[in-house]
């Protein structure tokens, strides 16, 4: 908690514009909204960490609450607010995404309307069956679904869950942004293996016949996807050799990715795992405005925070990019391939091979 009351004071500061700071930031008091009501899990973090950060600021931070439409409400209040640095929106995933791919339309832009601060929490979605199903496993789930058509039924208790439960029968084709692969450890470790950007996507496994999943899929680099019903890809795929021979190649471009890393996490210095990763995520997105935190960018090379936020001040002052709070824009991509450990090229060589140049 103390990491990120820290992180909030500093963006805090940072958010507002030149003339927020000439009149002394904050000058009156800011409003936290909530998209759920009073006594929800958001409610009660916004309150814990608006008290502590009033005490700090010497200004009062005032809880609102704007429950209703899946968030959507608050959202539409703080998108139509004045970026003053006043009106902070603490945001989860179910105005972010949920109600986005729930809604044909709505009235903010998730993307455009709002700029990311920080990652205050996160949570774990549990998928729960009654003890009388036969099924340990997702895999095992599925396979039952399908023999016993129309036996099983779902329920969910939030949007989020909706689209959560959606997922595991949606391939995943990125347009922009980034998935990351992780994986977790019992002591809450979470370590990436794999990325996947717009040259790919996710659900190569479950199209081949795996539908067990080893890793954790999580946004890394906001963007839009589109999704496939992953029994029709399958069947596609079942139909079509090229189609099949396809898959295999992003299949395999993702175990390269695997194998590289593993090796690279354990023999490479930081700094080049690190600007390997910033290449990487450039290559994938496209693009040279990286949104990766701190956090981020550790569990992206298996490293701590405090190692990277040495190695980032370096190649800061090196010029190869410019770092602020969780904001990257890489300067020099040629510096960038010099301080990079021979991983990169060894991957970006088999990507080309196996999925065309990008």
């Amino acid at each position: 908690m103390t990491l990120l009351f820290r992180a909030l004071v500093a963006l805090c500061l940072v958010l507002t514009g030149t003339a927020a700071h000439a009149q002394g930031y904050p000058n009156k008091p800011i409003t936290f909204v909530v998209p759920f009501g009073p006594g929800s899990g958001s409610d009660l973090i916004a309150r814990i960490i608006g008290q502590r950060l009033g005490t700090v600021l010497g200004q009062s931070v005032i809880v609102e609450n704007k429950p209703g439409a899946n968030g959507a409400i608050a959202a539409v209040m703080v998108a139509r607010s004045i970026p003053d640095g006043y009106t902070i929106f603490l945001a989860s995933n179910t105005p972010m995404s949920a109600a986005p791919s729930l809604n044909k339309s709505i009235a903010y832009d998730p993307i455009k309307d709002f700029q990311p601060l920080c990652r205050i929490g996160s949570f774990t979605q549990l998928l729960l069956v009654n003890p009388g199903i036969p099924a340990k496993s997702i895999a095992e789930l599925i396979a039952y679904a399908k023999a016993n058509p129309g036996k099983l039924s779902f329920a969910s208790a939030n949007a989020s869950s909706i689209v959560a439960g959606e997922t595991l029968k949606r391939a995943f084709f990125p347009h922009r942004g980034v998935i990351s692969l992780v994986v977790k450890f019992a002591k809450g470790e979470h370590v990436q293996v794999a990325m996947i950007g717009r040259d790919s996507l996710l659900g190569t496994l479950s199209t081949m016949g795996d539908a067990c999943a080893l890793n954790t899929a999580i946004v890394l680099i906001p963007g839009v996807a589109s999704m496939m019903d992953l029994d029709r890809l399958r069947i596609a795929a079942d139909q079509s050799g090229t189609l099949r021979t396809l898959l295999t190649r992003h299949g395999l471009a993702v175990y390269v990715q695997v194998q590289q890393t593993a090796g690279c996490n354990a023999a490479h210095p930081v700094e080049s795992r690190l600007s390997r990763c910033l290449l990487h995520t450039h290559d994938l997105s496209g693009d040279y405005r990286l949104l990766l935190t701190q956090e981020a960018m550790a569990q992206m090379i298996g490293a701590r925070r405090n190692s990277v936020s040495l190695v980032a001040n370096t190649l800061q002052q090196a010029n190869f990019i410019h770092y602020s709070r969780g904001h990257i824009q890489i300067l020099n991509l040629d510096g960038l391939r010099q301080t990079a450990c021979e991983c990169y090229a060894t991957v970006k060589t088999q990507y080309d091979r196996l999925l065309g140049q990008r």
